[in-house]
């Protein structure tokens, strides 16, 4: 379940199946409004009008409620402004169960790319069509990447719900924790779906992950990420995120 503390990795999931639902959608304004909250306001077919709200690091869905925008737009929002406002969104992916979604975006025969990131400070990055870099909200340096103008946006390493079930094992076995926060930080669930996985899986929560069976949490994760996928509307509300 997802608070106004984050969004996990499944919360998210549901989330952009149920904008993928919404496909064709288009981009007519963009606000930023301090400390950093992201609105996109789109509309689909037969007229249709959303608001996309975007809270850096924390949590993106639809709302109705928008916030008040600032009197001056910030130099981010106009850049935005600049480049996809009347753009066509092409396709929304979520990449694995990160807490990373992409947002595709065509205009006048160029393609952008609108990247959310919602973990540790979060970010949005608007990139080229071939992942250079145009602009983030906020640049970042990192050991491993560099989240500024003009380089290339570098995604992490898949996550272990993506890879085969003999990967999956592999993890798994090579793994000091105890199965719930190997899930929990590993396979990036969270507390509460990590503890779900393992009930389902009727497997004790506390064990060495290594010594858990592997075949049956892969199928029981995959069926969660499936639930996950069926056509619902998140609610959300002050506390939670409830289907």
């Amino acid at each position: 379940m997802a608070t106004r503390e984050g969004m996990s990795g499944i919360d998210l999931r549901a989330v952009v199946t149920e904008w993928k639902n919404l496909l064709p959608l288009w981009i007519n304004k963009i606000y930023l409004v301090p400390p950093g909250h992201l609105v996109l306001r789109i509309h689909g077919r037969a007229h249709a009008r959303y608001f996309l709200l975007i809270e850096s690091g924390k949590r993106a869905h639809l709302t109705a409620d928008l916030p008040e925008p600032p009197k001056f737009p910030p130099p981010f929002a106009m850049l935005l402004r600049k480049h996809i406002s009347g753009g066509r969104i092409l396709s929304i992916r979520q990449h694995g169960i990160q807490r990373i979604v992409t947002i595709d975006i065509g205009k006048h025969e160029t393609e952008y790319h609108l990247i959310i990131e919602l973990f540790d400070e979060g970010n949005v990055v608007l990139c080229d069509q071939q992942y250079t870099i145009i602009q983030p909200m906020r640049p970042q340096r990192f050991r491993e990447r560099d989240v500024v103008a003009k380089a290339s946006y570098v995604f992490p390493p898949p996550d272990p719900s993506t890879v085969p079930p003999e990967e999956f094992g592999q993890y798994l076995a090579n793994e000091d924790r105890d199965l719930v926060r190997a899930l929990a930080v590993g396979v990036m669930l969270g507390g509460v779906y990590a503890e779900e996985l393992c009930r389902r899986a009727g497997i004790d929560k506390t064990i060495p992950a290594r010594e858990a069976d592997a075949g049956v949490l892969y199928r029981e994760l995959h069926r969660l990420l499936s639930e996950a996928e069926e056509e619902i509307a998140p609610e959300i509300k002050a506390g939670a995120c409830l289907p």
